[in-house]
């Protein structure tokens, strides 16, 4: 494969043009070869996180792909260039889900007290539905009012009928491309709504009124690992979810509809069972949420 730099034309996409433009002039050479793309990729990978070489990767094949559609490459290029790419394996932070990694339950309500201890709440907050939802950080941001839906159902508890009160929350994930649902309790969505007081967004930042962006979002899980004693991102926290549906011996393939993975195998567990909307909320709620419900945001903060 030889592509030269002056014939590339953009995507119009700005993440990938903004991706793709920095690694050629990394490579700095008038023709890009097959050779310059693995070595850029075995040069940095001790160097970049993982999350980084991966979204690079795909920012420099959708732009070659799209340099191939215009120039009406043949399949055999359009072959080589997928092989290419395929060849380029880069390491995983998480390569299984690791109960030593992610958080458990126990660590998650100890970490959410600290946090309320140190008047943290937002940090509280944002930790517990992070884990709680399993959600993919940019669907967590992206979620509207509109798009939760309250509902309903009768279910039998040491032999008297109680009603349990959650909420439907419709996700379209970026990723895949794909629209499902994740459910969770009605205290944690109320926990949620009351703090941010979001007019269109779910999440909304408290100073500004304004949507939370995905820096933003990063940031404050970031600062959680000060009061952590391991290591914490929003990712692990998708991760501690899974892993804790494993540990309890609940419906795995429930947790990966959830989850929005398009087959059971993303979440390396195979379960055959109906959804169960009361086995869902009890892995959910945490005993930490009664400290939180009706908490009022601090406006000094």
């Amino acid at each position: 494969m030889k592509i030269s730099i002056k014939s590339i034309v953009y995507t119009n996409d700005t993440n990938t043009d903004i991706r793709a433009k920095r690694i050629l002039n990394t490579i700095g050479k008038s023709v890009i070869t097959d050779t310059d793309i693995i070595q850029y990729f075995n040069r940095y990978k001790n160097r970049y996180k993982p999350s980084t070489l991966s979204r690079d990767k795909a920012a420099l094949k959708k732009l070659f792909l799209f340099n191939y559609e215009i120039q009406n490459k043949s399949i055999i290029e359009f072959y080589k260039l997928d092989r290419l790419f395929k060849s380029i394996k880069i390491k995983s932070y998480i390569n299984k889900l690791n109960p030593d990694t992610v958080f458990s339950e126990k660590e998650i309500n100890k970490l959410i007290n600290k946090l309320l201890y140190e008047n943290e709440k937002e940090l509280a907050i944002l930790l517990m539905f992070g884990q709680s939802t399993g959600l993919r950080p940019s669907e967590i941001i992206n979620i509207k009012l509109s798009d939760c839906i309250k509902k309903s159902i009768k279910a039998i508890n040491k032999n008297k009928i109680t009603t349990i009160k959650y909420y439907i929350i419709n996700i379209y994930a970026n990723k895949t491309k794909t629209s499902y649902q994740s459910i969770v309790s009605e205290d944690l969505y109320q926990i949620v709504n009351n703090y941010f007081k979001g007019k269109v967004y779910l999440l909304e930042n408290p100073n500004t009124k304004t949507q939370f962006k995905r820096n933003q979002y990063y940031r404050r899980i970031a600062k959680i690992k000060k009061y952590a004693n391991k290591n914490i991102y929003p990712y692990l926290l998708r991760h501690g979810y899974a892993t804790n549906y494993q540990n309890k011996g609940k419906d795995i393939v429930t947790a990966s509809q959830l989850m929005g993975h398009s087959t059971s195998t993303h979440t390396k567990y195979y379960v055959h069972n109906q959804l169960n909307i009361k086995k869902i909320l009890e892995v959910n709620q945490y005993n930490s949420i009664h400290k939180i419900k009706g908490v009022k945001r601090n406006e000094s903060k």
